[in-house]
């Protein structure tokens, strides 16, 4: 087994697993913040207020837009449901 294949040891997955938990915690709070005050984002937008990769942040982006938090607009940028409707 190469070096890439070696598993990391239960609580130091767990710690890991417990810090992106809370990294995605806090971009959540900062994106919703952004979203309540009236903001249209792209996803690059959003990537920099969230402090989270552009995969990680449309990721985010999208499963928000499922739960119609969130909608797309025709030019693909992300603004809250109370701004549509």
């Amino acid at each position: 087994m190469g070096l890439g294949a070696q598993k990391l040891p239960q609580d130091m997955e767990d710690r890991l697993t417990m810090t992106e938990t809370h990294r995605i915690g806090e971009a959540l709070v900062r994106l919703k913040t952004a979203f309540l005050d009236g903001a249209e984002l792209t996803v690059e937008q959003a990537s920099r207020i969230a402090g989270l990769d552009m995969i990680t942040c449309l990721a985010l982006l999208e499963a928000l837009e499922q739960a119609r938090v969130l909608r797309r607009t025709s030019d693909r940028t992300f603004v809250g449901r109370e701004k549509i409707a």
